[in-house]
This record gives C-alpha cells, structure tokens and sequence, in this order.
C-alpha cells in the first residue's frame, strides 16, 4: 500500500475499515522500514555463478500509477538451481517490453553475478535472443512450444461443434 503512494494516515484509515484493525501511524512506519530494509538486501544479493536454465518473461499487467491504471510490463527472470529449487531472480516493472530493456536486464544479472547459462527458455520476442547472446554467448536458448506455435499461427482454433462434424463425416 505504501508503495502504492498511500499515506500512513491511509493505510491507517484503510486497516480500521477493512479488517476493524487499530494501528499507530509509528508501527506501520516501523513495518514499511522492515520492508524496505529486506527489498533492499534481497535486490543487492549475490546470484549463483551458473543456473542451468533461466525462464525470461515480461508480463502485461495493469498497474495505478498517479490514479491512473496503466498497462505496464513486469520483466521476469525466474531461475532454477541445479538441485531443483526456484528463484525470483529479476522483477523489473516497465513501460513496455523491449529487447533494450531486456539488455538492461541480462547486463543486471551478469553484474549479480550470474556468469553462465545453460539454457535460456524465452518468448518469441524479436531481438531478445540477439541481445542475449551479447551478454551470454555460449548459452542455448530456448523457445516453449505455445510461443512457437502462436507466432507461426499455426494454432487453428475450430469450434468444438465443426471438429465433431468433421469426424463423423470422415
């Protein structure tokens, strides 16, 4: 809420409403500088040296900003360990998506510490797998199959009904 822009007074006024819950404006001060405190370290972390496969994605999302809704583009870097957990390694939020902002974000994770790649599983964005490959040549990229799918538009939806006639009359 507070990143949202809301005052303290807000949040305050918005708990009471709510969820009938009394706070002092200095425990949610307390709380957000709790917060801010982890988002600070989590973002200055350092990275694993290598992942085995990287998921890159930006997701289109409609975000109020200055009490307009605005659709906006969250990047995502999603990475998986050798011994199978997952992290959140990247969340940017942006305009718009663009293989310039995702230059921005290689360069980011280079910077944390993530010099290799085994696989880069991406979208069909145009551009993206170039400017990857600036940042982190020897990495094999990867397309999932419903990218590839809807960027041939190859996928001919039919209604359920003409599909039904078609096989009876076969």
């Amino acid at each position: 809420m507070y990143a949202g822009r809301m005052t303290v007074r807000t949040i305050q006024g918005f708990l009471a409403e709510m969820y009938a819950t009394d706070v002092t404006p200095d425990f949610i001060s307390a709380v957000t500088d709790a917060v801010f405190a982890e988002i600070t370290a989590r973002q200055s972390r350092p990275l694993e040296p290598m992942y085995p496969m990287i998921f890159f994605d930006a997701l289109r999302v409609k975000i109020r900003e200055d009490n307009v809704v605005r659709n906006k583009a969250v990047y995502l870097a999603l990475g998986a360990r050798p011994d199978g957990t997952r992290h959140i390694l990247v969340l940017w939020i942006e305009n718009t998506e663009g293989a310039k902002f995702w230059m921005k974000v290689f360069n980011d994770l280079k910077t944390s510490g993530v010099r290799d790649i085994l696989i880069a599983v991406t979208g069909g964005l145009k551009g993206m797998a170039e400017v990857l490959a600036v940042v982190y040549p020897n990495r094999h990229t990867k397309r999932p199959y419903l990218s590839r799918v809807r960027s041939r538009n190859e996928y001919n939806c039919r209604p359920a009904a003409a599909q039904t006639v078609s096989a009876k009359g076969a």
